[in-house]
């Protein structure tokens, strides 16, 4: 039988996505899929592809802004 500590961390779901330069981090953690950039904190999403689809929005949008 699973720990409650092994049953919490298999929940847990983590994907990375390299963009240019940039790593996305997106964590599933109950029913949000929370983005984080280098690090910082995005936001939180209902779906997987959403939280992807606006984190390289952001990353598109921050790396114009930038230069």
């Amino acid at each position: 039988m699973k720990t409650f500590n092994e049953l919490k961390e298999s929940l847990l779901t983590e994907k990375k996505v390299k963009v240019g330069d940039q790593t996305i981090v997106v964590t599933k953690a109950g029913d949000q899929f929370k983005v984080t950039i280098d690090g910082e904190h995005l936001d939180n999403y209902d779906s997987e592809k959403d939280a992807i689809k606006m984190a390289k929005e952001f990353i598109k949008q921050f790396s114009k802004g930038k230069g």
